[in-house]
């Protein structure tokens, strides 16, 4: 009986030990697994099929595991209850045998034989549940195979999120590289405004609203004050919509120019920049826009009007195409245009 007793135990102890390892090798395996699910989203697509084929391992080792479990847990139950059992007929013979006491009596269901039968019962249900079940090695291998698939994917997804960050960063220097260069263009064509408007003794602001995508634009109108500083009830202007065609003309020409300061395209164009301006107005900003080209001769510059140009004369840089007047009743199109001669 001792021998049995030793050798129930020793089952018991080895089949408790055993599910356990086998729990904590899935657990580990199960958190391993579970680790899968937080790689970023850029490696989903990459890892879907790894993920999925984890997922299906899990799904047919959990049922089974837990078939498992709660076949054991039944075994180590009812051991639990044969080795109560052995111990009081243990006691029973003991007590037989040394005649000091009463005999313990046994259960009228229960004997030595039905106890035996019944462990041999369990050994043979634990054997078939058994079956079909992955073998210690085979459960280490997988475990190995997923653990080196998942240090892989760590090391990409450490790999990946320091090119994002070095990304982020070089994106955060180009933006705020854009911005003071944004503010600066918008200083540069405020100034050249400026001194644009000065030629006919204006002065004015140009006010950029980046956020909004507009542009705020304002003249004063100091001609009367001839240089001297100007007071706020002496100033004529502000707002454009105060302006007369002439002045808003003048203040047109010269916000392109203060534009175009800040461009390197190398066609620049005005088509009728003149017609509401008087004489003045349209000699100032003529001879400007020709200064302007002069300085920049490496640009094309193309100026439209239906005005006389009298007061001009071609020359090197200076090509003047006169349109004639167009034929009442022409009913074809011809050459109509001619130019004018470069002067000495």
């Amino acid at each position: 009986m001792e021998k049995l007793k030793e050798e129930s135990q020793r089952n018991r102890e080895e089949a408790i030990k055993e599910s356990q390892q086998l729990s904590d090798e899935f657990n580990a395996q199960k958190i391993q697994v579970n680790q899968l699910y937080y790689s970023i989203d850029s490696l989903k697509k990459q890892l879907n099929n790894a993920i999925k084929s984890i997922q299906q391992q899990l799904i047919e080792q959990t049922p089974k595991y837990e078939q498992q479990k709660k076949l054991q847990d039944d075994i180590n139950k009812r051991r639990m209850e044969v080795d109560k059992r052995i111990k009081v007929e243990l006691k029973q013979s003991i007590d037989k045998a040394l005649q000091i006491s009463d005999r313990v009596e046994v259960p009228e269901k229960e004997n030595q034989t039905s106890l035996t039968n019944k462990i041999i019962g369990f050994k043979k249900e634990l054997e078939r549940q058994s079956q079909g079940k992955r073998s210690r090695q085979e459960a280490l291998s997988l475990f190995t195979e997923n653990n080196t698939k998942l240090k892989e994917i760590c090391e990409q997804k450490a790999n990946i999120e320091q090119l994002a960050k070095l990304l982020e960063r070089n994106l955060n220097t180009r933006y705020i590289q854009w911005q003071r260069f944004r503010l600066s263009i918008s200083r540069r064509s405020n100034q050249f405004f400026n001194i644009f408007l000065s030629k006919k003794g204006y002065t004015g602001t140009l006010t950029f609203n980046h956020k909004e995508g507009k542009l705020d634009i304002n003249v004063n109108l100091d001609k009367k004050l001839n240089g001297n500083a100007a007071k706020p009830e002496d100033a004529k202007g502000g707002d454009t919509k105060g302006l007369s065609g002439g002045e808003r003309s003048f203040s047109t020409v010269s916000l392109l120019l203060a534009l175009w300061e800040n461009m390197e395209c190398p066609f620049r164009a005005m088509d009728e920049f003149d017609v509401f301006m008087d004489e003045v107005n349209r000699s100032i900003s003529i001879k400007l826009l020709i200064s302007k080209a002069e300085e920049n001769k490496s640009k094309q510059y193309i100026f439209v009007t239906p005005l006389a140009l009298n007061h001009l004369t071609s020359s090197a840089n200076i090509r003047i195409h006169k349109v004639n007047p167009p034929i009442r009743g022409q009913a074809t199109i011809t050459e109509s245009s001619t130019i004018v001669p470069i002067t000495n």
